[in-house]
């Protein structure tokens, strides 16, 4: 009876904390973006960033960053994105010639804004290794 009172003791331990991690991915996380995503699609050669704002932003400063990992260095940036859209969605992609035996990471930084004067910045990475 100890030992299952400890392993049920132990789960909840372990639960929880993944629960509420999980939880609050649910949870809308800003205001004015509804979703931003960067990826790499080494295979093909490109990378490619896409936002979808609420209907209200009129503009968007779409910034995108690709990073490559030199052997003993951090990342370097190597391509890049500047665009800036009068629309609340937009892809952006560009073509770069990837290493298999590179570290990329591609960032992506948004600045929406309405027309009542509100604004954001949202900033996402991710890391391909």
């Amino acid at each position: 009876m100890k030992k299952r009172i400890i392993a049920l003791i132990a789960t909840i331990i372990i639960a929880v904390p993944i629960f509420t991690t999980t939880a609050y991915r649910a949870q809308p996380r800003w205001s004015l973006i509804n979703s931003a995503t960067a990826l790499c699609i080494i295979e093909d050669d490109y990378y490619i960033a896409s936002v979808i704002a609420v209907e209200d932003v009129y503009k968007m400063d779409i910034n995108v960053k690709l990073y490559e990992k030199g052997l003993f260095t951090s990342y370097t940036e190597v391509s890049s994105i500047s665009k800036t859209v009068y629309n609340y969605v937009h892809t952006a992609n560009k073509t770069y010639d990837f290493s298999s035996l590179k570290d990329y990471k591609v960032e992506l930084t948004v600045k929406a804004y309405t027309q009542s004067g509100q604004t954001e910045t949202v900033t996402i990475s991710e890391e391909y290794t």
